[in-house]
């Protein structure tokens, strides 16, 4: 009776926990296949991203060299070609000053767009970082097939893109290199990308918003930037910039009434270089803000200590100090009041000078920030005036408080240039009329000071009075002129 109640038991707890059991079963085969597809997917995402940009989605570098491997096999096999294109977008940082981070990084979105739009489905856009593309086109049937790729590229920015609400147009410079199947088998994908960067910058020297082939010479000439941008890296954590000063003086009796702060790189094995030698550079980088407000705190000190009765003058000569298009924005206007602060320097002995050319590019943003500056008192004027096209346009739109003649004019009247006396006379004139101090500078000789005196100009710069020098130095010159004149 015992034995016949137990398998009665056994048989009903077996017909009721069967299919709680094989529910469960299923329960934890389905949690497992769930948690199976989610690392799966986790990983999946997680192997996109070693190979693609987060921004744009785009192939980054590592794919990127991969699939150029991918065309020169192609190229050695078909005996077709294969373009690697180094892609910049003109004046990005434009952008990102003016606009915000944001904006910049929604404009490199639908830059990536369109791009990818203006190839062919065998290519790939890739993004290196910042605003660097390259596109690699392969299975091209002939040498000319580059060119063709380029000039896609470039027509797809001829549409304005909406960003931030506002309508931004771009361009692009593009540097191109090109592999014939003769050379696909010899060629390493990095240093297709190396070349196709070289190319790229000589396409930005020779006036954005084109493309160049590489060539090379152009080798020797990349390295050599790469080495200098990380030097110019090391100098600006290690303080190796130092400002110089050349005297601003009056055309009749040559007394200095002002200074112009001049960077100058202290240079740990070749001495001191003129901006020629890292301006560009310094631009390029971004670097230029970072040495900009080194120079303007530095220079606002040394002018604001100056004892101006040992010097024999009546008052502290004012400071002109230079800025890049690229110090234009909220953080100069905050900036500006501290260093007055700071230094101790008279806001009205500080000037402030944009090249005529920086102005003509400056964004409506940029041009408020300008206003805004004028604004807290600081006088601002254009240098290098007369190079550009749309000169009398911007003064229209923008008052300056003085300008300052392009050297150029000076070269001009020393050989008798008709042309050159004559716009330097009207440039003068339009000063006068416009009440604004017009500084000619790019004086060397006795002659050249004359002439200009007889054609009106009241200031002169240029080694005919002082080669730019460390403050010690002018300030001696000062002390012996006035004492001199006593």
């Amino acid at each position: 009776m015992l034995v016949f109640a137990a398998v009665v038991t056994a048989a009903l707890l077996g017909w009721w926990l069967a299919p709680r059991l094989n529910a469960l079963v299923e329960n934890l085969a389905s949690e497992l296949g769930s948690a199976n597809a989610e690392l799966a997917r986790e990983q999946a995402a997680l192997e996109h991203s070693s190979t693609h940009d987060l921004l744009t989605g785009l192939p980054n570098r590592a794919l990127l060299l991969d699939r150029i491997r991918q065309s020169l096999a192609h190229s050695l096999r078909y005996e077709t070609w294969t373009a690697v294109l180094f892609v910049d977008l003109d004046d990005f940082s434009t952008v990102n000053d003016s606009l915000g981070h944001d904006a910049g990084d929604e404009l490199l979105v639908q830059v990536a767009d369109r791009l990818s739009g203006a190839i062919r489905r065998v290519d790939t856009v890739a993004r290196l970082g910042g605003d660097d593309f390259v596109v690699v086109a392969g299975e091209l049937n002939d040498e000319a097939g580059a060119e063709r790729v380029a000039t896609r590229l470039q027509t797809a920015m001829t549409e304005t893109i909406r960003v931030a609400g506002v309508d931004v147009r771009t361009s692009l410079s593009i540097g191109v290199v090109n592999v014939g199947p003769d050379d696909a088998g010899a060629t390493d994908p990095s240093d297709l990308v190396r070349d196709s960067d070289a190319a790229m910058f000589k396409a930005k020297r020779h006036g954005k918003q084109r493309h160049e082939f590489f060539s090379k010479e152009l080798t020797g000439a990349a390295e050599a930037r790469r080495r200098l941008e990380v030097e110019l890296h090391d100098a600006v954590a290690g303080g190796e910039f130092d400002v110089f000063y050349q005297p601003i003086v009056t055309a009749t009796d040559g007394g200095v009434v002002g200074l112009e702060a001049l960077v100058r790189w202290n240079h740990p094995t070749e001495g001191i270089l003129p901006p020629v030698h890292f301006l560009d550079a310094l631009e390029q980088t971004g670097l230029i803000v970072d040495v900009g407000e080194t120079v303007l705190r530095r220079a606002c000190a040394d002018v604001a200590h100056l004892d101006v009765a040992r010097l024999g003058v009546a008052d502290v000569p004012w400071l002109s100090v230079n800025l890049s298009a690229r110090q234009l924005g909220p953080e100069l206007t905050s900036l500006l009041p501290a260093v007055i602060r700071e230094s101790g320097l008279q806001v009205d002995r500080l000037r402030l000078e944009i090249t005529e050319t920086a102005l003509q590019e400056a964004s409506v943003d940029a041009l408020a920030e300008l206003r805004a500056i004028r604004d807290l008192g600081f006088a601002v004027g254009l240098d290098d005036f007369g190079t550009g096209y749309t000169t009398l346009s911007r003064l229209n739109r923008f008052d300056v408080d003085f300008l300052k003649v392009d050297k150029s004019f000076v070269t001009g009247i020393e050989h008798g240039r008709p042309v050159s006396i004559a716009l330097t006379g009207a440039i003068l004139r339009l000063g006068e009329e416009l009440e604004m101090d017009t500084i000619v500078e790019g004086v060397e000789t006795a002659d050249q000071a004359a002439e200009l005196e007889r054609l009106g100009a009241r200031l002169l710069q240029g080694y005919r009075f002082a080669r730019p020098a460390p403050l010690e130095q002018i300030v001696e010159r000062m002390r012996s002129a006035a004492t001199s004149v006593g």
